[in-house]
């Protein structure tokens, strides 16, 4: 944490990622940041956020971390039947495109 003045400022838990754009790509997110009164940032992780919101509802949830997996609080015996279910698929997958 830093102290400046007497204000809080924390440091970002976010990770950083450098991406590159078409000089034209750019200059439209700047103008449509600057519309929305945001920074270039944080409109980029806003349209990333409904990117994958809307890819999750067409696919299903991922687990980004491994406490966020929704297997993890599955009990025993239906790890195990997702396991077989999951070895079953990939045998008859094999043998179709065989």
């Amino acid at each position: 944490m830093i102290l400046t003045k007497g204000v809080d400022l924390m440091a970002s838990d976010k990770t950083v990622l450098n991406v590159r754009y078409e000089p034209t790509v750019y200059e439209k997110i700047r103008l449509i940041a600057e519309q929305e009164n945001r920074s270039m940032s944080n409109l980029v992780e806003y349209w990333s956020l409904i990117f994958i919101d809307k890819y999750e509802e067409r696919n299903s949830l991922i687990a980004a971390h491994k406490t966020d997996d929704p297997m993890n609080t599955l009990p025993g015996d239906a790890l195990k039947n997702v396991a077989e279910a999951k070895s079953s698929y990939r045998t008859k997958r094999i043998k179709t495109n065989s």
